[in-house]
């Protein structure tokens, strides 16, 4: 019975521990990353790939055009 009490606080601390890590390296890297010019770089990238591209003003053509 002892035994099973000693397994389940393990399984709880390492859990403790692992979100800690998770949590403390994101906060580490976001920080780092948005402190310094390098956020700029990647803020800049991330809006050029998530922007729709612009409309052409020409209307396009079909390539084959029918004829009657």
């Amino acid at each position: 019975m002892n035994n099973f009490q000693f397994k389940r606080a393990e399984k709880i601390t390492r859990r403790k521990a692992l979100l800690f890590t998770i949590i403390f390296h994101v906060l580490l890297i976001g920080g780092l990353t948005f402190g310094t010019e390098m956020g700029d770089k990647i803020t800049d990238t991330v809006k050029e790939f998530f922007q729709d591209e612009k409309p052409s003003a020409k209307k396009k053509e079909p390539l084959a055009k029918n004829k009657k």
